[in-house]
This record gives C-alpha cells, structure tokens and sequence, in this order.
C-alpha cells in the first residue's frame, strides 16, 4: 500500500463530517428558501382582490319605474372608512356602484323638466372577528370566525317645477354573514357575493315600494 491509498481514520472522520455539515446547510438553506416563497404567497394572498369570477349585479331583468322628470342624478355621498374593519376592499364590485347602476337601469326619467337626485348615504361592509372556541374543545371545533355586515341607505329626491309635486324616500337595507375559520378563498368570495346581491335586491324592493307609495304623483307607470 502506498501513502496515497492510505487515509487516516480521523482524516475520514473529519472529511465525512464536514459532508455531513455540507448536505445539512444546503438542504437548510433549500427549507429557508421553501418557507420564504410559502409566506410570500401567503401574504400574497391575504392583500390580493377577489380570484373569483363573478357577473356584475345588474337589474336589467326589471322593470323601469318612470318617473315625471327629466333627468336623474347619482350623488355618491358615501366615502369608505379608513377603519381596519371596513372590508368593500373584498369584494368583486363596490357597493356605490351597484346603487348607481341601480339608478341608470331602474329609473326613467319621462319628462321634459324635472330632476331626481338618488343620494348614497352608505354602502358599507365591516368584518367583525369572531371569539375562537378555546382549549381541548377548540382543536375538535370549526368556529366561525369572520361576521361580515353589510348597510346600505339610499335617499331619493324628486321635484317636478311644472306640476309642482316634490318629495323624497329614504330606504336602508342591512344583512350580515359568517364565515368558517375552514372555509376556502372560494367559499368566502362566494358568501360575500351573495350577501352583497341579496342586499342590493333587498334595498332594490324596498326603493320601489317607497317610490310608489310616497312619491305615487311623480311615478308614471
């Protein structure tokens, strides 16, 4: 045996250590690299807008209510809060628009003067974190952990100089929902749309109903 066929034991020793060092380092490094791209998607996702596909709520399928002016206006007099809690960030359209379109596919002016003024007071969503089941019990149950509140008020304000009839309505709907600590991006999209567009039907409903019953001498149909 010549001297370049002999290792030392302890040589051997340090030279399978330091693979070992090595192999640990990298695969360490390979695990660091793992979980900064998993945070990153996740935070991705918590700021990212709605991935659902989702039809604009529209009301095209309804009636035009004809009212005895000549045009009407949209004043979106809300302003979303600043508040953490304020939540219409989420959703796949805002509130204030959907009332505005509301105006443009529901009310139709028919005459040659006149005005009516729809005025959006709120259209609001706040998300409320709900208490966790605590201890043993907690780990074997699926709390709901989100209340979302949806509030929307809207004013109408109608004049005809020629007739001399002037008058306003005001209608608020409000609906909430919760969703499961559990539930997928998916699931929550689709509990925020829907609670969204059976808001609007409600406050849509409600509108009417007033316009009929309080400004009847300014609706002509």
């Amino acid at each position: 045996m010549t001297w370049t066929d002999f290792i030392p034991s302890e040589a051997l020793a340090r030279g399978l250590d330091g693979a070992r060092r090595r192999r640990r380092a990298v695969i360490g490094a390979a695990a660091r690299l793992a979980a900064t791209g998993l945070l990153a998607g996740v935070l991705a996702a918590c700021a990212a807008p709605p991935s659902g596909e989702f039809p604009s709520i529209g009301f095209e399928n309804r009636p035009v209510i004809a009212l005895d002016v000549a045009e009407v206006a949209v004043d979106r007099q809300y302003r979303p809060s600043t508040d953490p809690s304020n939540a219409e960030g989420v959703l796949p359209e805002s509130p204030s628009d959907i009332i505005a379109r509301w105006a443009d596919q529901r009310l139709e002016p028919v005459a040659a003067v006149g005005r009516a003024t729809v005025t959006i007071q709120e259209a609001s969503l706040i998300e409320e974190a709900l208490a966790r089941t605590s201890g043993l019990k907690g780990v074997f149950t699926i709390d709901q952990a989100q209340r979302y509140r949806m509030r929307l008020a809207v004013r109408i304000d109608a004049a005809n100089p020629d007739t001399g009839v002037d008058g306003y309505v005001r209608s608020v709907a409000e609906r909430s929902t919760t969703v499961a600590e559990n539930a997928t991006v998916a699931e929550r999209e689709q509990a925020l749309f829907d609670l969204t567009d059976k808001t609007v039907r409600d406050l849509d409903a409600q509108l009417e109903a007033n316009l009929r019953s309080n400004l009847a001498r300014l609706v002509r149909n």
